[in-house]
């Protein structure tokens, strides 16, 4: 609380950004170019500021070594599904000569489990709540999928009803223990969506 003390609403929305740029970079596999792009730094800068965090977050540099070993040693990752592997990604890249082609199949050896595990639990969110949707004859349709979420078109009445149901559904799926969290927003359109 205090280290927002004093800083203008923009401000905040300024580093917010900023630490959310790093965060998802770092666990979706940003390269110290892309940071640096995002952040509006130098390269350089990038690394500095990826080191510092992963050097905080021991468990999750050893997580991305081992990920990044065994994508080395296998030549594949996987997704995770309740704490065992799901569905498997070669990366055929992993052993180029080529630093941007090996670059990209390493990042995709900690990424896939990550981004990739989100959206298998999307997808089967996706079948569940259309079946749903069917099944009670709610006045709604699911409409599109945006990386982990889920866009409906709903009647008004509904809207309080399909936020309750579809988080649950979201929510619900075998994570081994980690929490799954869900955010709703509802808007008129794309660009007015609010937190609900």
């Amino acid at each position: 609380k205090g280290m927002w003390a004093g800083l203008s609403p923009d401000d905040k929305k300024r580093y917010r950004t900023a630490a959310k740029a790093v965060n998802f970079g770092l666990l979706y596999g940003s390269g110290d170019y892309a940071l640096s792009k995002t952040l509006a730094c130098s390269k350089q800068q990038a690394r500095t500021i990826r080191k510092a965090v992963l050097g905080q977050f021991s468990a999750l540099d050893k997580w991305i070594k081992a990920r990044l070993s065994y994508a080395r040693e296998h030549g594949e990752t996987w997704t995770w599904w309740d704490g065992e592997p799901a569905r498997r990604r070669p990366l055929y890249g992993i052993g180029e000569p080529i630093d941007g082609v090996r670059g990209t199949a390493e990042r995709s050896s900690w990424n896939t489990p990550i981004q990739g595990t989100g959206s298998e639990f999307c997808l089967a969110s996706l079948a569940e709540c259309v079946r749903w949707l069917e099944d009670d004859h709610v006045p709604a349709r699911l409409v599109l999928t945006v990386h982990d979420s889920l866009v409906f078109e709903v009647r008004r009445d509904a809207v309080d009803e399909v936020i309750e149901v579809a988080t649950d559904i979201m929510e619900s799926w075998p994570s081994k223990g980690v929490l799954l969290k869900v955010d709703a927003e509802v808007g008129r359109s794309w660009g007015s969506l609010k937190a609900r």
